[in-house]
């Protein structure tokens, strides 16, 4: 299978998404949600997402 890669855009103010990133649940619900292991998602800085893609193009 190919990497897919996917962005998330949550508000900042979005209560239930910041209470769920603070109980690490965040992923974890994703990851339920879909059907694959937690370990399959990576959280990537929004700053430096370009530098961890550059490891994926070779």
């Amino acid at each position: 299978m190919d990497t897919i890669y996917i962005a998330i855009k949550v508000k900042k103010n979005d209560a239930i998404a910041e209470q769920l990133r603070e109980e690490g649940l965040f992923f974890s619900s994703i990851a339920d949600s879909i059907g694959i292991e937690r370990e399959a998602i990576t959280e990537i800085d929004e700053t430096n997402y370009k530098k961890f893609l550059k490891k994926f193009e070779k």
